[in-house]
C-alpha cells in the first residue's frame, strides 16, 4: 500500500510530498520506506538530468530563429525531380509542389530551427539540381534583391522522409 502510494507521488513529480513521506520515514524509524523514498527520488533527479540535457543538446542544434527557412531560389535542369523532393519533404499535392516550384524564388519549408534537418532538406534539393537557402525569408530577398512567394510553403518538414537526418 505505502509503495504505491510513494509510487503515485513520484510520478505526480510531487516534491513536497515526497520529503514529507521521507520525514516520516525518519521519524518511525522506517528503513525500508526510507529507502524506497530515497530511490524514487535517484530516479527522479536521474530523469531531471536527462531532461536537462534533452534541453542543452536541443539548444546548441537550434542555431537559427524562429523565421528560418528552407528557400528554394533555382530550379536548376530538372525540374520534375525538384517537384518530387518538395513533395517528399512537405507531403504537398502534386499539384500545389509544381506550384510552389513555379513560383521560384519561394519559401518551401518556414520555421526549421534544427541544422540536421535543414542540413538534410538542402541536400535533397541539391541532389535534384535546385539551388536552396536554410534563412530567413528578409535576409534572402535583400542579399539577391528578390521577392520570394510564400504561396504554399508548410510550417514543418516531414522528417521521415529525410534520408540524410537522423534525429
Amino acid at each position: 500500500m505505502t509503495e504505491d502510494i510513494i509510487r503515485h507521488l513520484a510520478q505526480q513529480k510531487d516534491v513536497n510530498a515526497m520529503l514529507a513521506l521521507k520525514k516520516h520515514a525518519l521519524r518511525h524509524d522506517d528503513n525500508l520506506l526510507l529507502q524506497y523514498v530515497e530511490e524514487v527520488a535517484k530516479a527522479r533527479l536521474l530523469e531531471l538530468k536527462l531532461e536537462m540535457d534533452l534541453w542543452e543538446n536541443c539548444a546548441a542544434v537550434s542555431l537559427r530563429g524562429t523565421g528560418s527557412a528552407i528557400i528554394l531560389r533555382q530550379i536548376g535542369p530538372n525540374k520534375i525531380q525538384v517537384i518530387k523532393e518538395v513533395r517528399a519533404m512537405t507531403g504537398l499535392s502534386l499539384k500545389e509542389a509544381k506550384h510552389l516550384v513555379d513560383h521560384t524564388p519561394a519559401i518551401v519549408v518556414e520555421h526549421v530551427h534544427i541544422a540536421g534537418q535543414a542540413e538534410a532538406a538542402l541536400d535533397l534539393l541539391a541532389r535534384a539540381g535546385a539551388i536552396a537557402d536554410w534563412d530567413t525569408p528578409s535576409t534572402v530577398e535583400s542579399r539577391y534583391g528578390i521577392t520570394l512567394y510564400r504561396g504554399d510553403a508548410v510550417e514543418t518538414l516531414l522528417l521521415d522522409r529525410l534520408p540524410g537526418y537522423r534525429s
